[in-house]
């Protein structure tokens, strides 16, 4: 299934044909998907920065510890690609008010074209760049370049280098994140073209009110039954007026903590259904997919989980608490820009990455005990490393923490990790 969408990207990018020449890359370099696979293992790659029609990657290098380059993916016909998916129902809600947003990202991710590129030599010296801007992909970033490889690279194999063919190889795994930034830069637009579609269901004026009658009609027709017409109208509208102020009588009273606590509820219950997450029989949750409960001004996590397949982001909220996060997530984990200061509660097996970037930790102390990516926690107010994970197949960054001024390192191999400890 994963194969499948990372195709369905590549082949988006390549318009027609650019997915059938990276594969020739093995020609050129026979060791190639080693090496995109050694990236992964010295520190893979995270989404530096977002902007309107712009994702910026920090990769690393794959042979040099401190060296990462820069990756651009621009998307160039989103606001189309937005109107075409918003028409389709199914992926509105179920009372046919709105699009959801995790379906809308899904669509949109996989059906964009993109332009792509890296700030590596290897990109612009072996011909990358000069195949992405042939004519017939149009697929390059910035400035096209015209000059062919005729030395490194003189039949052309291939298409883009290793550290572009990572972020090829992750795109399918960013579904709650471009949720997100549809949210951030295109909502408007996308409650523009949901109105569109509104209206269009509509029926027109004249289905919608009945006709009057004609002058002749109208001369026929006797006072009192139009009186009496106008007296059954008039002796309604007090009772829709009272009613409406017995409906309306509470609006103002203050709400309790509980009440808070209940709306808060039964918003992420409403939430975790829409992305097909199932209760268990002891009241916890479990999910197939993604759980993206992000934004929504959260300070503790109101349900419990158990197990998570996807990803787990909670991210940008206030949480001071991990309790009732998933025992385990089979993908990424993120935290980051809550309020945290301990990480007890925290999943004990992570798959992907672990992120708790920009919290008040001190230390890692509960933190997972297995991670198969990358530990991100850049920005806290580390003092030590006690509780980091004793298995963790990436690395651990730490700028922005008093530990890593005092160990002089912004980054640390999993394997190598137990020496600070």
């Amino acid at each position: 299934m994963l194969n499948s969408l990372m195709d369905k990207i590549i082949d988006e990018v390549s318009y027609s044909g650019l997915a059938r020449k990276q594969k020739t890359i093995t020609r050129l370099f026979p060791q190639f998907p080693d090496r995109v696979k050694k990236i992964a293992g010295m520190g893979g790659l995270r989404l530096h920065k977002v902007k309107p029609d712009l994702w910026h990657f920090k990769v690393h290098s794959g042979t040099k510890d401190d060296v990462w380059y820069d990756d651009y993916v621009k998307f160039k016909n989103i606001d189309e690609i937005l109107r075409k998916h918003t028409r389709n129902k199914k992926i509105w809600n179920k009372t046919g008010t709105h699009v959801l947003l995790p379906k809308l990202a899904k669509e949109v991710l996989f059906d964009t074209d993109m332009q792509l590129s890296c700030s590596c030599p290897a990109q612009l010296y072996y011909g990358g760049d000069y195949i992405l801007s042939l004519n017939k992909y149009d697929a390059k970033y910035g400035k096209p370049e015209t000059r062919p490889p005729k030395i490194k690279n003189p039949r052309q194999y291939g298409a883009y280098c290793k550290h572009l063919q990572n972020v090829i190889n992750v795109l399918p795994w960013y579904e709650s994140t471009m949720a997100k930034y549809l949210k951030q830069f295109y909502l408007d637009d996308i409650r523009k073209y949901e109105q569109e579609v509104l209206d269009k269901e509509r029926p027109s004026k004249s289905e919608r009110k009945p006709s009057m009658p004609s002058k002749s009609k109208k001369k026929t027709m006797k006072k009192g039954t139009i009186l009496r017409k106008l007296k059954k109208r008039t002796t309604t509208k007090p009772k829709e007026s009272k009613a409406n102020e017995d409906r309306f009588s509470d609006v103002f009273k203050p709400i309790s903590k509980e009440e808070i606590k209940k709306r808060d509820r039964e918003r992420l219950e409403d939430v975790l259904k829409e992305q097909g997450c199932t209760l268990n029989p002891d009241g916890t949750y479990s999910c197939r997919g993604n759980v993206d409960i992000s934004d929504m001004g959260l300070t503790k996590i109101p349900v419990r989980f158990k197990e998570v397949k996807g990803g787990f982001y909670c991210s940008n909220n206030q949480l001071k608490t991990l309790e009732g996060a998933p025992e385990s997530v089979g993908r990424d984990f993120s935290c980051r820009n809550n309020q945290l200061n301990t990480l007890e509660g925290a999943p004990e097996k992570v798959g992907g990455d672990f992120d708790c970037f920009n919290n008040n930790l001190e230390t890692l102390e509960g933190a997972p005990e297995t991670v198969g990516g990358n530990f991100w926690c850049e920005h806290n107010n580390l003092i030590s490393l006690k509780g980091a994970p004793e298995k963790l197949k990436g690395v651990i960054t730490m700028a922005g923490n008093p530990i890593s001024k005092k160990l002089g390192k912004t980054m640390i191999k999993g394997s190598e990790l137990h020496k600070y400890i």
